[in-house]
């Protein structure tokens, strides 16, 4: 009845593996090449964008659209860069889940967790599909510009690109470094995803198992230490993730904000009936269902958090002997504090922070 739970995380690996971002050993071997080369070749890309943006400080339309994608590209490799200094932390808490204490143990627990996944293999394919979507709609929106030379996004080259054949080497260029970001952006984000739902779903298992513990006394006992081990492996697995996490999200939440800003201060400056416009548009709608997706996992694992002290109230207690009733209120007294990720502190990752964002980010473009 076991569940594989490091397949899911493997996988994700796999993907970023194939992106430049996951090195299986320290080793400086074929795959150590390809990934410097990978990286060097999409980082071009952001120093074009990055001197745009510096050679156009007196155009506003020209600044903020090179700006706004300038912080996503920074985004991308701040989260490539947690990922490769987590990886030590990341292999650690992808061992601990082969724990036999985080298997399923019974038909409807691997139904729940079955279930979970489906949300989430919903979810990242609505997540995968806004950075692969705004590259193709940048793109469509070069093509619609072809007798113009326009390039999917504004960069400084030092060359003339309007050239042929100039410009279909740097279209490909442009196009072929910002899709390996947008896997990477995907990638990253999908592994934080796949931790968090992971405790989601043992906390779904442990409000079972407290809920249906044994009915002899003495099997009672070694049910309710059994969760006790449960809650604290969930609890060990939950301050690893938070050190993975913590510098991430907060970087997340400031980049993504600020984009968001810019975002909409380049709507106000495009025509709205033009591809461009469009683009812009799937860019900024990315840049929410992203933060909203960081924002629903973290409110799931603060709600079933909260449902722990009330699965053990509504376990058999009365059946148990008094040393099983007291292990069983210092048990529920340790588990009403919500489990919850922080970003460095500042604020916790909930709806109600996505809320606050996204008001606030609508309430300055408006004044």
């Amino acid at each position: 009845m076991g569940f594989n739970f490091q397949s899911r995380t493997n996988k994700i690996l796999r993907r970023l593996r194939y992106v430049g971002t996951w090195f299986e050993n320290d080793s400086y071997d074929l795959y150590f090449l390809y990934a410097v080369l990978l990286n060097i070749y999409y980082n071009l890309h952001n120093i074009a964008q990055t001197m745009n943006v510096f050679y156009h400080l007196d155009d506003i339309e020209e600044w903020s659209s090179s700006g706004l994608l300038t912080l996503t590209t920074l985004l991308t490799n701040f989260k490539a860069y947690c990922v490769l200094t987590n990886k030590k932390r990341i292999l650690k808490l992808n061992q601990i889940l082969t724990r036999s204490v985080f298997q399923p143990r019974s038909d409807h627990q691997v139904k729940m967790a079955t279930d979970k996944f489906k949300i989430f293999d919903t979810m990242y394919s609505l997540h995968s599909s806004g950075p692969t979507l705004t590259v193709v709609f940048f793109s469509l929106y070069s093509l619609a510009e072809l007798e113009n030379r326009k390039l999917p996004f504004n960069a400084w080259y030092p060359y003339d690109f309007k050239k042929t054949p100039n410009f279909e080497l740097t279209y490909l260029f442009q196009f072929t470094a910002c899709m390996v970001q947008a896997l990477i952006h995907v990638n990253t984000d999908s592994l934080a995803f796949n931790f968090i739902a992971i405790l989601v779903i043992q906390l779904d298992f442990l409000a079972d198992n407290l809920r249906n513990m044994c009915q002899k006394a003495e099997s009672m006992e070694q049910s309710l230490l059994d969760c006790i081990r449960h809650h604290k492996e969930i609890l060990a697995c939950r301050n690893e993730l938070y050190h993975i996490l913590n510098v991430n999200l907060f970087g997340q939440f400031i980049l993504s904000t600020t984009a968001l800003c810019m975002t909409f201060l380049q709507m106000t400056v495009v025509n709205p009936t033009s591809t461009h416009f469009i683009a812009i548009l799937v860019y900024g709608m990315a840049l929410l269902v992203e933060l909203l997706m960081f924002c629903w996992w973290g409110n799931e694992l603060i709600i079933k958090s909260q449902l722990i002290p009330q699965a053990a109230f509504e376990s058999n207690w009365m059946e148990g002997s008094i040393f099983f009733q007291k292990n069983l209120v210092f048990f529920i007294c340790r588990a009403q504090k919500e489990m919850m990720l922080y970003a460095v502190g500042f604020f916790r990752i909930s709806l109600n922070t996505f809320i606050l964002v996204s008001t606030s980010v609508s309430e300055n473009v408006v004044y």
